[in-house]
């Protein structure tokens, strides 16, 4: 019981400071790259970051979603993680095309946080891992609904502001699902510690 509250404590540590950290990372690294639409004309500083933190977000989401199929317990995660490999890659793949289009080079690996959530998630099975999955998918699409949601407003980009416009709407609804099963996962937790 202790481990699991420590591993639980320690995704949360990371989710929260990857929040916090990795708007800030995103930052500094989106300013150095050159990104020029194909007319020539640059891209905000703004349209790269959200290009970038779009793709190491989506990456993430691909592959925990794969792991949670291996480790996984309840048919009900493994349909979330189905659904997330399945439009997340979607996602990604015209992403890439819009950052191709654009000259955006965007992340091809995890970050140090998504990789840490990974090698803890690893360690885990069974209920533990649907558990721990569920949240950070939670978290996770949390900040990536916020991105999205920011680009819809800031983006200068007309193509980058249509592909976060056209994003979010399932976006929303993955949180809106995860949030959902974490819910019953805590009705149903609370039901067994009758």
């Amino acid at each position: 019981m202790r481990k699991n509250v420590l591993v639980t404590t320690a995704l949360i540590a990371f989710g929260l400071t990857g929040s916090l950290g990795y708007t800030a990372v995103a930052q500094t690294n989106g300013t150095n790259q050159p990104a020029t639409q194909s007319n020539g004309n640059q891209l905000s500083s703004f349209d790269r970051r959200f290009m970038t933190q779009a793709a190491q977000g989506s990456m993430a989401e691909v592959e925990l979603s794969r792991l949670a199929l291996r480790r996984g317990a309840s048919n009900e995660v493994k349909q979330y993680a189905q659904q997330m490999i399945n439009d997340h890659t979607q996602a990604n793949a015209r992403l890439m095309q819009l950052a191709n289009r654009k000259g955006v080079s965007v992340p091809k690996t995890l970050d140090a946080q998504h990789r840490q959530i990974r090698t803890q998630l690893q360690r885990l099975s069974g209920r533990n891992f649907d558990q721990q999955y569920m949240m950070v998918m939670e978290n996770d699409h949390v900040q990536t609904v916020s991105l999205f949601q920011s680009a819809t407003q800031q983006a200068q980009d007309r193509d980058v502001k249509a592909f976060a416009s056209s994003t979010l709407p399932k976006l929303e609804g993955h949180l809106q699902m995860a949030q959902a099963m974490m819910g019953n996962n805590s009705a149903h937790n609370s039901h067994n510690q009758r």
